[in-house]
């Protein structure tokens, strides 16, 4: 078997559509990924600034995820780098941020996908042109650049990503193919089966309910809480799909 690497999402404890940076430290989510029986995590350019400023350093970083047996690092998700203006130039921060992650984390593949913004109206030419560079400065540190198809973007299917990967001559670049985008756009399963899967740097695995619920967006807004079984003389709760954690710091202190 292959191995996994968890996403940054699936333990983060916050949303894509939230922003920000995880709450939770980053230590007790390496540990976790590593007791689920991961090889590697995601780390995501905003969460990695807000932990070096809580004070872990980037030796820090390596020995936790070193200590945890995780083997691959997978870092994301660079925004906005086709765009004009101070976003752009955020954007190249952020580029530059990923190159050092890459760098300091032995990571192979980074990330991205389309423009966002709602109605967003950027030439398909002005994104070939812009992550053509993306793709040759990643290709002058020796890193892959993993194009996601995002349903709610104007790169919203595997078509879209390799006209762009095309179009740009990148010969670094592959589709980073997340199953629920796929899916929510219609996945043409026959259309899936054709492409050559020497283009394909990664796939991301995840579930949904069968139809989506609002806006797409939107889509993970439906909320459950539960109690979970809780025992007291091993200071341990079981997660609903077997996972045994210590309750501290995932749960506090039972008195």
């Amino acid at each position: 078997m292959r191995d996994l690497i968890c996403s940054y999402y699936t333990v983060a404890g916050v949303s894509p559509k939230a922003g920000g940076f995880s709450p939770r430290p980053f230590e007790a989510r390496v540990r976790a990924c590593a007791e689920a029986g991961y090889a590697g995590v995601g780390i995501h350019v905003r969460d990695y600034r807000a932990i070096r400023a809580q004070g872990l350093s980037d030796a820090d970083m390596v020995a936790i995820l070193r200590d945890n047996g995780m083997r691959h690092v997978e870092v994301e998700f660079l925004l906005n780098w086709f765009a004009e203006g101070e976003a752009g130039a955020q954007a190249r921060r952020d580029e530059e941020t990923f190159h050092h992650m890459v760098e300091i984390f032995g990571a192979r593949v980074m990330f991205l996908g389309g423009d966002i913004t709602p109605g967003a109206v950027t030439p398909f030419e002005r994104l070939i042109e812009r992550f053509a560079a993306v793709a040759e400065r990643a290709r002058a540190r020796g890193v892959t650049i993993g194009v996601e198809p995002c349903a709610w973007t104007n790169i919203g299917d595997i078509d879209d990503a390799l006209r762009l990967i095309e179009g740009s001559g990148a010969k670094n670049a592959g589709l980073f193919l997340d199953v629920w985008h796929l899916y929510r756009r219609g996945l043409d399963w026959e259309r899936l089966r054709g492409i050559d899967p020497g283009l394909i740097a990664g796939v991301q695995l995840d579930d949904a309910a069968a139809e989506p619920k609002g806006a797409l967006p939107d889509d993970f807004d439906d909320i459950h809480f539960m109690n979970i079984p809780l025992d007291r003389e091993r200071m341990t709760g079981r997660l609903p799909w077997g996972l045994e954690l210590p309750l501290k710091p995932f749960f506090g202190v039972m008195a």
